[in-house]
């Protein structure tokens, strides 16, 4: 199962750190690849709104990494 399956699952089942953690993992693989920004934007967008400001910036940094 790719990383990036895997990081979908976990936000799907609310384990927001753990897709995090993946999709490190799927950008050191492939640092520019559309699915996993589309992804990260999406998590940033859904913790802000949720005010889970540790996982905000945490998927900001990773975002700012990448722009």
């Amino acid at each position: 199962e790719s990383l990036l399956l895997t990081g979908q699952k976990y936000v799907q089942q609310g384990g927001v750190q753990e897709a995090i953690i993946n999709y490190e993992k799927a950008l050191a693989l492939n640092p520019y690849h559309q699915d996993i920004v589309k992804q990260l934007e999406n998590m940033y967008v859904h913790t802000k709104n949720l005010n889970l400001t540790e996982y905000s910036e945490n998927i900001s940094r990773l975002l700012d990494c990448i722009w």
